[in-house]
């Protein structure tokens, strides 16, 4: 995991469920294409071109 640290918006998505058949998955992505934040009602996106 250590090599995360040094890429774009790191990101693990880890399912916590503990029931069986479900939650048996966890996915660590980074540097997405898009981006999207959101505060209040305000929703930005952002498209990278790199």
């Amino acid at each position: 995991m250590s090599g995360f640290l040094d890429v774009d918006y790191p990101v693990l998505l880890d399912s916590a469920l503990v029931r069986p058949g479900l939650g048996e998955h966890s996915y660590v992505t980074a540097d997405p294409f898009l981006i999207m934040r959101s505060k209040g009602g305000h929703v930005e996106v952002i498209e990278r071109d790199d």
